[in-house]
């Protein structure tokens, strides 16, 4: 479900890093699924918005069919396209988890922060 707060996240998130970001977010599984409505929800405008997000998803396309054309030439690796797969995704997951690790510890200290100041 969405909430208010994740909303304005993404408004923050396209303040500080650009619309540009859009184009990254199609290379992370998992994430290119969500990013696109959340921030089509968002303030940022959406002719910035559409240009960036049909970017995003022609580079990704096109990157991914030559991808596979090209290394779909490798026996290494058209015999394991599985095993491929999976350690592509969590390797591309790895970011995200750093930034859900730094996230909560960062909410863990403001919290330490917040009851420290009201015993004080």
């Amino acid at each position: 479900m969405f909430k208010t707060r994740y909303l304005d996240q993404a408004d923050v998130f396209f303040i500080k890093y650009g619309a540009h970001s859009l184009v990254l977010a199609r290379f992370v599984p998992v994430v290119r699924t969500f990013i696109p409505p959340i921030v089509g929800m968002s303030h940022l405008p959406y002719r910035k918005f559409l240009m960036w997000n049909v970017i995003g998803g022609i580079s990704w396309v096109v990157i991914a069919v030559l991808a596979g054309f090209w290394l779909g030439r490798i026996p290494f690796v058209a015999n394991n396209v599985d095993l491929i797969a999976i350690v592509i995704v969590l390797a591309s997951l790895i970011p995200v988890g750093i930034e859900v690790l730094q996230a909560r510890q960062r909410g863990q200290l403001g919290r330490e922060k917040t009851s420290a100041e009201e015993t004080s």
